[in-house]
């Protein structure tokens, strides 16, 4: 375009834009004329720069046929693109995608559009193109979230033209998304005559869309496909799909049709109060491989009273009616009268009367929802539900009933009284018949705030750091024992000091474990009394304290603790606001700015560091937008630093987590990321029940981890671990609030140093396999490795290097061996242990981990064959190559080689940095014969532990062998005993190789006492007696303990005194704090009297996976129930399957 031509484009549309808008479609001669095209005489050879050059007044932009290969963002109002020539052969296309490998086409998926129509770009249209993402197309492509075109703006119209991706390839969302107050959503959208093709959710969004003919086509995919997935607000219309044709792939046959549906509900959960889903199918015509369902179910948590599918007249495409009678509940059929309202005029008209279509049709009320999908009241309390009639525009007509009246009662205001305990149906339901409902649950009637009779903090008088205190307490009554929902706030106070340690509800916050940060700080804990039938309404609390200080354990040290970011302190780039919310108090970016740093002043020589800081989502707020994020930074200098990144994830249930690293002032480099850790569990969406949670940020030599974690939770939701073979030096800590005001940082951080000094420290390596490993509190296996620092005093530093799945060939090709060499010095002590993963013979083993044993001689001795390097398999080079230890070009395989020579490595490798190694045999495993002995399964005659036991002897080096010390243990025990040691596989049977926690702490006493034994110099006579306690319970994973009953579970209660009492009350006192007893037995109820009470409410409420349930009627069922067996209705054997062992079993209790 000649400069001239582009002035002239510019100043009309800077006179178009003082001129008046119609309300309606542009036509195509209104306002600027811009071309584009491949070649000679056009203005623009993009559409990206075509659109660039417009202003805020009407423009077309003629795009001619073509290939334009690249990402169109609109941002301006009433623009409009006109296919000039054939639309499948003008095509813009790319392929940004949601898990690209290219790190500059890898977004989000509201990121991901090939075209962009922003929530400025109001009366966009195009027509005859065609809008493309082909990251997933093609043979063998990848799939991944992968948008074609996305708009935000209202009156969009798009004609004959056609859209093609896989997954999320037609996106048309509201600001609205997410949103937890209800409004009317003013994003429409009018699609004429148009092709949509893909595979999943391939429609979607919360816009409000009129589908006038189009052809929409499944495209074939293994695991089945959606066409559509609205999560349209409560207070809005959907999609309608009016005579349009929905199609299939050729691959897609009967035999598989049921995967293959017409849509499923994004958002239609509790999570989500705001948002439900509605498509809308009149005069249709559908493949008959379409599941006959219809519609499915996103998840089980799908609330399907928030669902909105409607259907009239679906054809066949042979003319037939399709067979309704199949579809799912939750698919209803239209009357003929209530379809004719699913027009355009009345779904896009709003307050404007916007009518692109020019159509004619009766306007009035075509749907109605409510603002509460579920809710509890108590008994005799009341609750409000209000109807929306849609369209908004629209507000008389509703009628309210009620499922069962002596539950609860309804008026025609929607106001809800509940009068028993129980469930009903509230629904709503418009003049014409139209209908919704909600579940309203008729709770107890509300009692009185407990009073706590007792309560304790059980904490020794040697407070070290590391210990765990806990708490107990008792109410006077004993109904609110069982009901109890007191809420535990601990603190931490030294002088005017105060920080807020951990607060919520339930188990897990009856006990805390110290930590370095304590230090010097005496511990509070307040406890805040409640039931469960206060209803969130807590009393004044009760404080229990440690009395006396928290002392320091080791060499761990706490540099900074800090809540008041002083100026005089901190460094300060961007306005920062503190919000204070029940006694804790946020530090946050502005609302009002967009970015805010904080570093600390006087930290730039930290090095080795780890910031741990507990956090929460600002709850008024919806979560990290598309651009926000929140990063920590380690060792931030003017030349680099460590990024610890937390930002958006798909959608506010989701977040990802970047660690970055910048060094010498280039541009930051992605170490590692996890998008999958935080998917669709870790809630960002707004309310007062968003949890704290904790991120622990640590560079420690080489390796750099992170952390997050839930408060109340013991295991992390996500870990990163990266190993920086240049690790940067000093510097100090940072923290940048980017793009929004989501993250708020609590009442504190601190830093802590991992610079333990082992200077005149013995320290001991270990090198081996996942019997030696460290596994940590996120895992019920145990290694001995774990736990063999227990057994040893201070002056002795253990380093484990061990690492599962190992064998003496794999660790010496990943490199593990030569890192391990490179951090040794003279003295130090080297346990290597290897056997089980050479053994191996299975499959998968043979490349990476068998190990020939080789034949031995006349005289037993096993040989010592070398072994050569061979090209390293390009699948193996594949597996590892982004991990810390990747595989190098070359490696030592299976046929090269035999076990003894890979041992002997060790050795000289070992005693080069003037290290001391020390050969373990391989422990044994659960191999019992009938005699309750242990056959020999180390290869034959136990080759591999001869060979140890040779090579130690012929190298002269120290031997523990512990095979025979693990042999000699297990069959001391017996079979049953020493199943006990082991760790239980998800599917309940004993794991034969891997320790519990409480196997792995034995293991490990065994050998601390073989090695004093031994008089091993510089370290056996630093074996010590254990102070740490691990029980066997330590492996097991927590569960509770339901009781539900009658007398003998539970107490009988006289007018003055307790008459009797029950085994439900006393049952906690020999169980482990691993299981939590909640005794719901009442009593004199039966069990077809007791599904009645608050108590049954509670049971069914709280069953979970894995819990326990104990069920004692029977004392007084007699007289309400004959015996029967549990087909017979009303019977005893009959209520005690359906109402008591079925619903465990149903939750996998």
């Amino acid at each position: 375009m000649s400069l001239i031509k582009r002035v002239r484009a510019g100043l009309l549309a800077s006179i178009m834009a003082v001129t008046a808008v119609p309300a309606v479609g542009i036509s195509a001669a209104a306002g600027t004329k811009i071309t584009v095209g491949k070649g000679e005489g056009f203005d623009f050879a993009t559409v990206s720069e075509a659109v660039a050059s417009v202003g805020n007044a009407p423009a077309s932009i003629i795009i001619n046929e073509g290939i334009y290969n690249e990402d169109v963002v609109i941002d301006k109002p009433h623009v409009r693109l006109v296919g000039n020539g054939n639309s499948e052969n003008i095509v813009i296309t790319y392929d940004k995608a949601n898990g690209h490998a290219d790190k500059s086409k890898n977004f989000g998926t509201g990121k991901t559009a090939t075209v962009l129509v922003t929530e400025n770009a109001n009366g966009f249209s195009a027509t005859g193109l065609t809008f493309q993402n082909s990251y997933s197309l093609g043979e063998n492509a990848p799939y991944a979230q992968a948008v074609a075109f996305e708009s935000k703006a209202d009156k969009v119209v798009l004609e004959n033209c056609r859209f093609i991706g896989r997954q999320d390839t037609l996106y048309l969302t509201g600001a609205s998304k997410g949103q937890r107050t209800p409004g009317a959503n003013t994003v429409r959208t009018y699609v004429k005559n148009c092709y949509i093709e893909g595979t999943y959710d391939f429609i979607f969004g919360d816009g409000t869309a009129f589908f006038d003919s189009c052809d929409i086509n499944m495209c074939y995919y293994a695991k089945g496909g959606h066409y559509t997935a609205a999560n349209t607000t409560l207070s809005n219309i959907g999609y309608v799909f009016s005579g349009c044709n929905f199609k299939t792939d050729p691959l897609i046959t009967a035999s598989v049709k049921e995967q293959f549906d017409l849509g499923r509900p994004w958002q239609a959960d509790e999570d989500y109060p705001c948002s439900g889903s509605q498509t809308v199918l009149v005069n249709c015509t559908l493949s008959k491989n379409i599941a006959d369902k219809g519609f499915s179910l996103w998840n089980e948590k799908t609330e399907q009273n928030k669902i909105r599918y409607y259907e009239y007249n679906s054809k066949y495409e042979n003319g037939d009616l399709v067979d309704v009678s199949k579809r799912a509940n939750y698919v209803k059929q239209l009357t003929a009268e209530q379809a004719a309202l699913y027009n355009p005029l009345n779904i896009l008209g709003g307050t404007d009367g916007w009518n692109p279509a020019n159509a004619e049709g009766e306007r009035g009320v075509c749907d109605i929802t409510l603002d509460k999908s579920k809710v509890s009241v108590p008994v005799g309390e009341k609750t409000v539900l209000k109807g929306c009639l849609l369209p908004k525009q629209h507000t008389t007509g509703i009628t309210f009933t009620s499922s069962n009246d002596e539950i609860a009662k309804v008026d025609q205001n929607g106001t809800v009284k509940g009068i028993k305990m129980g469930t009903v149906l509230i629904s709503a339901t418009t003049d014409n018949g139209m209908s919704t409902f909600a579940v309203v649950n008729v709770t107890a009637e509300r009692t009185a705030i407990p009073v706590i009779k007792e309560a304790k903090m059980n904490a020794s008088s040697n407070l070290l750091v590391g210990k765990t205190v806990t708490l107990t307490y008792s109410y006077k009554l004993k109904e609110d024992n069982v009901n109890d929902a007191a809420k535990i706030r601990w603190y931490a106070v030294k002088g005017d000091e105060y920080y807020i340690l951990q607060e919520g509800v339930g188990e897990a916050f009856k006990s805390y474990e110290l930590k370095s940060e304590d230090a010097g700080f005496t511990i509070y804990a307040d406890i805040y009394p409640a039931a469960t039938t206060t209803y969130g309404q807590y009393g004044t609390p009760y404080t229990c304290s440690t009395q006396t200080e928290v002392k320091a354990n080791g060499d761990e040290k706490c540099l900074l603790r800090e809540k008041a970011f002083s100026e005089d302190n901190w460094n300060r780039v961007g306005d920062l606001v503190r919000v204070t919310e029940d006694n804790n108090s946020f530090l946050t970016a502005d609302s009002t700015k967009q970015n805010a740093v904080l570093s600390y002043k006087y930290g730039t020589d930290f090095n080795n560091n780890t910031i741990f800081g507990r956090f929460r989502f600002e709850p008024s707020l919806k979560g990290f937008n598309d651009g926000g994020s929140f990063s920590e930074y380690l060792n931030f200098n003017d030349k680099g630093y460590y990024r610890l990144e937390i930002t958006k994830g798909g959608n506010t249930k989701s977040a990802v987590v970047n660690l970055y690293k910048r060094e010498n002032k280039q541009q930051e480099v992605l170490l590692i990321s996890d998008s999958t850790s935080l998917k669709n569990n870790f809630t960002q969406s707004s309310g007062e029940n968003n949890p704290y949670f904790y991120i622990t940020f640590s560079k420690d030599g080489e390796r750099i981890t992170a952390q997050i974690r839930l408060e109340g939770e013991t295991k992390n939701l996500a870990s990163l671990s990266y190993k920086d073979a240049a690790p940067l030096g000093e510097g100090t800590v940072a923290f940048c609030w980017e793009g929004c005001k989501p993250v708020l940082l609590t009442d504190s951080i601190c830093i802590t140093s991992n610079n333990i000094s082992d200077e005149g420290k013995q320290r001991i390596f270990l090198m081996g396999d996942s019997t030696v490993k460290h596994y940590g509190n996120d895992n019920t296996i145990g290694g001995w490795g774990e736990y063999l620092v227990n057994f040893f005093d201070d002056d002795i530093k253990i380093i484990n290097k061990a690492e599962g799945g190992r064998s003496s060939r794999s660790y010496i090709n990943q490199g593990r061996l030569d890192e391990v060499v490179s951090m040794l010095r003279p003295g130090d002590y080297v346990f290597i242990q290897f056997g089980t993963n050479d053994q191996r013979t299975d499959e998968n083993a043979f490349a990476e981990h068998s190990v020939i044993l080789g034949t031995p001689d006349e005289n037993g001795k096993y040989p010592e064959t070398p072994a050569r390097k061979v090209a390293t398999p390009q699948n193996i080079i594949d597996v590892y190559k982004n991990t810390e230890y990747p595989y190098k070009d070359t490696y030592y395989p299976y046929e090269s080689g035999n076990f003894k020579w890979y041992l002997k490595q060790y050795i000289p490798a070992v005693k080069q940095k003037g290290a001391i190694p020390v050969i373990f045999t391989p422990a044994c495993r659960i191999f019992f014969d009938s005699e309750g002995k242990i056959e020999n399964h180390f290869g034959e005659n136990n080759g591999y532990v001869l060979s140890a036991l040779q090579l130690a002897e012929e190298e002269n080096v120290l031997c523990v062998d512990l095979y025979d010390l693990t042999k000699s243990l297990y069959e001391s025990y017996g079979i049953m005993t020493t199943q006990g040691l082991h760790n239980i596989k998800e599917d309940g049977s004993v794991d034969i190789t891997h320790y519990n926690k409480f196997g792995a702490n034995l293991v490990a006493s065994k050998i601390a006492a073989t090695i004093k034994d031994m008089n091993i110099k510089g370290i056996s006579e630093h074996v010590t007696e254990s102070i740490k306690l691990v029980t066997k319970t330590d492996s097991l994973k927590t569960a509770d303990l339901i009781i539900v009953g009658g007398r003998g579970a539970a107490a009988t209660v006289g007018d003055f005194a307790v008459d009797s009492a029950g085994f439900g009350d006393y049952l906690a006192n020999f169980l482990s704090d691993k299981i939590t007893v909640k005794n719901l037995a009442v009593a004199g109820e039966t069990a077809l009297s007791f599904k009645d009470t608050e108590q049954y409410r509670q049971y069914i409420s709280n069953l979970d996976e894995g819990d326990y349930v104990f069920i004692a009627f029977g004392a007084d069922d007699a007289k309400d129930s004959a015996l029967g067996n549990e087909n017979t209705n009303g019977s005893y054997a009959y209520n005690l399957y359906n109402y008591y062992v079925k619903p465990a079993l149903d939750a996998n209790a």
